[in-house]
């Protein structure tokens, strides 16, 4: 639709070439730009956004965390409901991170580091990625080591990125995929606003077989 306002392509073909007086940018104090674009807030780029909860922080990745991504993307359990190949080497991990990093410099995505506030032990990772600024949405993901499941950190966690997406980024929606059989992460996302829209069926394929993925997604009630 960018690019499109008032039909400008439907009416270019109705009236060749007269010309045609288009209406100035304009954005109210809702956020959006009434020229065709969400007016997301890219300063969130300008400098990494650290976040911190009561018992987590969330960090960017360093270059030494390529070993916590590997532990992760390697796990059977981690992955059981993620349609997703393991990893087997340090190379695939490697580049995992620097995929994580560059999303940030090239405002993409935000990956954060997950930490415990205490220790600093790493437990997980999660982000918002995909980001399409032209109409104010991003994807979210995130997971957790095995070790550090059931204790309330995911719920900690993606409360923090939701809220620094809606309310700083002045995005307009964030969607998830979760594995229909995944309850818990289905049901945390669902305790913070987020709705079921759809399954799409057989709509990913890893290790041998098909994965169907439930689509849940929260839009910014404050737009």
């Amino acid at each position: 639709m960018t690019g499109d306002f008032y039909g400008r392509k439907v009416i270019n073909s109705i009236l060749g070439n007269l010309p045609i007086v288009m209406f100035p940018e304009i954005i109210d104090d809702s956020g959006f730009n009434w020229s065709g674009e969400m007016n997301m807030d890219k300063n969130c780029f300008s400098i990494f956004p650290r976040l911190q909860s009561d018992r987590l922080i969330l960090r960017s990745f360093t270059e030494d965390d390529w070993s916590h991504v590997f532990a992760f993307n390697s796990g059977e359990a981690e992955l059981r409901y993620v349609p997703r190949n393991p990893f087997k080497t340090k190379t695939e991990a490697v580049e995992k991170l620097n995929a994580f990093i560059n999303g940030f410099t090239e405002k993409k995505a935000i990956w954060w580091a997950f930490s415990l506030a205490e220790s600093g032990e790493f437990i997980g990772y999660g982000g918002l990625f995909d980001i399409a600024d032209e109409c104010g949405k991003a994807e979210i993901g995130y997971g957790l080591l095995q070790q550090y499941w059931n204790r309330g950190y995911v719920s900690e966690a993606i409360d923090k990125i939701v809220r620094y997406g809606l309310d700083d980024m002045k995005l307009h929606r964030i969607y998830a995929y979760v594995d229909p059989e995944n309850g818990a992460s289905r049901r945390v996302l669902e305790k913070l606003g987020f709705n079921r829209e759809g399954t799409l069926r057989d709509d990913q394929f890893a290790r041998g077989r098909y994965f169907d993925m439930d689509v849940l997604a929260r839009l910014n009630s404050t737009k």
